[in-house]
């Protein structure tokens, strides 16, 4: 993954790992401000969200890297592992803990960005073909 096209990638993925770090509490109290901010920045969301952006940045990478033989499945699994290495990391942080559900959400934001991604290859795919 030596390639330009994936900066952006690296530069999320950084984004996750030190956010992940983050105390919980501080996150909590800008929650409890908003009502709407309550939402967004919900646990949940952020960890769907966060790996919808991330996977579709991984997919970009491969696919502006001129990779036209990337597998879906190999994303999604260097995806995975990731959620995966952040939430193992976090057993050993004293404001963190592992939660499978955390893991749950990053899996179906890596599933929904994988389909998203797909419908978009082959819409434009598609076009190019009339």
């Amino acid at each position: 993954m030596k390639n330009k096209h994936f900066i952006f990638t690296y530069i999320f993925g950084a984004l996750i790992t030190i956010g992940s770090f983050l105390p919980v509490e501080k996150l909590e109290k800008v929650q409890e401000s908003n009502i709407f901010l309550g939402i967004i920045l919900s646990d949940y969301s952020l960890h769907f969200f966060g790996f919808v952006i991330f996977t579709a940045l991984l997919c970009y990478g491969f696919y502006r890297g001129r990779n036209r033989s990337f597998s879906f499945f190999k994303i999604g699994v260097i995806s995975l592992s990731f959620g995966l290495l952040i939430e193992f990391y976090q057993i050993f942080l004293p404001n963190r803990d592992f939660v499978l559900k955390d893991l749950m959400f990053n899996f179906a934001g890596i599933i929904v960005a994988l389909i998203l991604f797909k419908i978009f290859i082959i819409y434009k795919y598609s076009q190019k073909t009339k």
